[in-house]
């Protein structure tokens, strides 16, 4: 009896770290090229300007570990406010992201520094394949394509379960 205690105890040991040695995290970048979708702005009584944007936006990462596509497709909704000449005076977001096989995961990030620089992001949920990761990073404006679309980039970690 004390050997099949010992053997249940020696393999749910071997499973669990087992388990443990699969998690992998990885350095990633990448880069969203978005259109705003909508975009509604209210001016306030202090001359300031609250905004909602539904954005969507292509995604294209890289250092993702093998079994992740390197594309994905994002549906997003900013809020934010904003004085008169365009110094971000708060915003924040929530992304949900779509791959190929119709896996993905929810973003949620947001920006406090007056010139967009404090930018950071962190996924909250995932299903499918992203069931259980971490992601975490920063990211930062990277331009204006035209008056509607524009581009994102970012770095942050990539945690497998």
């Amino acid at each position: 009896m004390k050997l099949l205690k010992q053997s249940i105890v020696f393999f749910i040991g071997c499973f669990v770290f087992n388990n443990l040695a699969l998690a992998e995290t990885v350095n990633i970048t990448g880069t969203a090229y978005g259109s705003t979708i909508s975009s509604e702005e209210i001016e306030l009584s202090d001359g300031n300007f609250k905004y909602n944007n539904l954005d969507h936006s292509i995604w294209v990462q890289e250092g993702l570990p093998e079994g992740y596509p390197s594309m994905a497709s994002a549906d997003c909704r900013t809020t934010g406010l904003r004085s008169p000449d365009y110094v971000n005076l708060g915003s924040s977001w929530t992304c949900t992201i779509t791959d190929i096989d119709g896996d993905g995961f929810i973003n949620v990030g947001s920006d406090v520094k007056p010139d967009w620089s404090g930018c950071n992001y962190e996924t909250v949920a995932g299903w499918g394949k992203y069931a259980g990761i971490s992601q975490s990073g920063s990211c930062a404006f990277a331009g204006t394509v035209s008056a509607t679309d524009w581009m994102l980039k970012w770095t942050g970690e990539f945690t497998t379960p």
